[in-house]
């Protein structure tokens, strides 16, 4: 009978030792504060050299006029193209 009595001991001690380990609080985790992309126009300044560039791409692509060429390279640079 003595072997009965310690089997129950054990599984006493069993099931409190889950009941304390599910009793345990965790501390809520810190929030993350992520800042917001910034557009990719405002990144990178563009500059007159850059648009000169693609200005030039542009006329010896398919010629053109020079003031359009222009404007149209200024537009797709900022719109990231």
């Amino acid at each position: 009978m003595a072997s009965k009595g310690n089997r129950n001991s054990s599984s006493s001690t069993a099931t409190a030792e889950k009941k304390g380990a599910a009793s345990r609080s965790v501390a809520p985790r810190k929030p993350v504060s992520v800042a917001a992309p910034e557009p990719q126009a405002r990144k990178r300044e563009i500059s007159h050299e850059m648009i000169a560039a693609r200005a030039y791409e542009l006329w010896k692509m398919r010629g053109g006029d020079a003031d359009q060429n222009w404007l149209e390279a200024e537009q797709l640079l900022r719109s990231g193209m």
